[in-house]
């Protein structure tokens, strides 16, 4: 998995400019807080030197780097570092597994309507044929075919606030290996997820609800943080935050699919999803 325990900030000068002009970059370590800033620096003088050349045509896409997140937990097992808490840029909580795959099916706006769409999908992780000729859902082909093409694959269903999470039990998975990959196109897993988890080296869950959905405000700022003062009135914020997210679920558990026994690997990771993402009765957000 990617993720520096240490960040910094640098500025640096665009090159020949008629007036003064800076930019700003980002550097992580995960050696000691004091390489942290030598490595933002080179990052400001390469950004800046883009720019002057003509090379940079806009912001970084979601994926092209390593995320800026700060680390509040990590979670070992027998072979080593197998999980990573961080909080993302808008304040939410993030499950990152090194080899437990999520996947996230956000892209239902074009299909059928959710409540149609949970039905079908509810029916066939209980078991039963889903009456596929009242309501032709993309999704739940995409779901029937792999699991038609890979009878020994297995795992659970959750509805989220807009989409489909899905966790594969059956296995586990190197998430730059294209195996993987495969199996997160089958399922129709959003290709910026599928990007962001080659580059992390990890498989990504949210855990905590946006905090637009759970009537919190706008983080003040994004780690890391620029001043004290700075990370004071974001500590406040935050607790603002789980005062209202904690009300509301990160998604809802639809079923399990699939007859294959659950890895021990993802047995812990699992448990440790459901009980900070599922809160019966409770909206979703």
């Amino acid at each position: 998995m990617k993720f520096f325990k240490y960040w910094a900030c640098a500025e640096a000068d665009i090159p020949n400019q008629e007036r003064s002009e800076k930019v700003r970059a980002y550097g992580g370590s995960h050696e000691s807080q004091e390489e942290a800033p030598r490595r933002a620096q080179e990052s400001a003088v390469r950004l800046a030197t883009l720019i002057e050349r003509g090379e940079f045509d806009g912001e970084y896409g979601y994926g092209d780097r390593p995320v800026r997140e700060e680390i509040l937990q990590e979670i070992s097992g027998r072979n080593g570092l197998t999980a990573v808490i961080t909080r993302n840029s808008y304040g939410s909580l993030i499950l990152n597994s090194a080899r437990v795959m999520f996947i996230d099916i956000d892209n239902v706006s074009t299909l059928s309507p959710i409540t149609s769409i949970h039905k079908l999908w509810k029916s066939f992780f209980n078991g039963e044929k889903p009456a596929l000729t009242s309501v032709q859902s993309p999704l739940m082909e995409h779901v029937e075919q792999v699991v038609r093409k890979c009878p020994g694959i297995g795992g659970r269903g959750y509805r989220t606030a807009w989409g489909y999470r899905l966790l594969i039990t059956s296995d586990v998975f190197d998430p730059v290996s294209a195996s993987a990959h495969s199996i997160l196109s089958a399922f129709g897993s959003d290709p910026l997820y599928s990007r962001l988890c080659k580059l992390q080296e990890c498989f990504r869950a949210r855990l905590s609800a946006k905090y637009w959905r759970c009537g919190a405000d706008r983080p003040p700022s994004r780690y890391p943080w620029r001043s004290p003062s700075e990370e004071q009135r974001y500590r406040r914020w935050e607790e603002a935050y789980h005062h209202l997210a904690n009300q509301f679920a990160t998604c809802e558990f639809v079923g399990s699919f699939g007859s294959s026994p659950m890895c021990d690997e993802v047995q812990s990771i699992m448990e440790l999803h459901d009980k900070l993402t599922l809160v019966p009765g409770a909206q979703l957000a």
